[in-house]
């Protein structure tokens, strides 16, 4: 059965929360690529911290990065969806790039100055993803990065998002095969998730850290402290760089430990930018 033929493939599963749901799971394709995309940046711009604090515009954001994000989702055979069997509504979604020709075919062309801002946090990220052993690739797939995770807020509290990349890092034929994944977690929500599907803590730098650096263009930063009041939590304080190493030896994971590490991030060798 080929898992990334949407026709011959459909997985559905309920949220251990809410057994009663039941979500079919299908890969991204040109056909759903605008509802997937419009249906994250509506999420992730009424509740992703970094993305409202940026105050990003879900039709901007869809148009100009996250749709082109899932054809290439859709091209390169990787992302997955899920849907309401019932109703037939978004649910939520995982998108990942292959490393190996991360660079080479862009999807973010249509430059957006807000989002811009954003990628300046990222530039950071992604040279700390480079400088992990063993992270350039020879060949297709073999390393891959965790682009998104999102799920429709009227979903939210469910585990969906923890199952959806379960069943991505485990089931998908390709994504299961992959030497090493990285990923970026945004807040301390999708930190969590990454870790209790084996990822580890790579690279952190705290958001005050960019704003010192950056202080006119990622001034946005300073309502930071202030979201973090209003929800309670400290829901937003670094950003972190997360690595899913499978060429290493699988580590008994322990109990109750949520700041998994795979060492002092201070400690770490200078990134290189030379496989870009």
């Amino acid at each position: 059965m080929d898992f990334c033929n949407s026709e011959v493939f459909s997985k559905v599963f309920s949220p251990r929360k809410d057994p009663n749901l039941k979500l079919t799971v299908t890969p991204i394709t040109e056909e759903n690529a605008q509802i997937v995309a419009d249906s994250i940046a509506a999420s992730f711009c009424s509740k992703e911290p970094l993305c409202v604090l940026a105050e990003l515009e879900p039709e901007t954001l869809s148009k100009k990065k996250y749709y082109h994000l899932c054809l290439r989702n859709a091209k390169e055979k990787l992302g997955l969806a899920c849907f309401n069997e019932a109703t037939g509504e978004f649910v939520g979604a995982c998108l990942f790039l292959d490393m190996y020709n991360r660079d080479s075919e862009p999807f973010y062309t249509e430059t957006d100055r807000k989002i811009d801002r954003t990628h300046l946090i990222f530039k950071k990220s992604k040279e700390a993803a480079y400088g992990y052993p063993g992270f350039k690739p020879t060949k297709m797939y073999e390393n891959l990065h965790f682009q998104t995770m999102g799920v429709n807020p009227k979903y939210g509290g469910l585990g969906i998002c923890t199952e959806l990349t379960r069943i991505c890092l485990e089931e998908h034929p390709i994504i299961k095969e992959a030497k090493i994944i990285d990923a970026e977690a945004m807040n301390e929500f999708s930190k969590g998730i990454l870790l209790k599907n084996g990822f580890k803590i790579f690279w952190k730098k705290q958001y005050k850290e960019y704003l010192s650096e950056e202080p006119s263009e990622l001034s946005f930063l300073e309502g930071m402290d202030a979201y973090n009041e209003k929800e309670g939590i400290k829901i937003m304080d670094s950003l972190y760089v997360m690595i899913l190493d499978r060429t290493t030896k699988k580590e008994t994971k322990k109990e109750g430990n949520d700041d998994q590490s795979l060492g002092n991030p201070s400690e770490m060798r200078k990134p290189s930018l030379e496989s870009t």
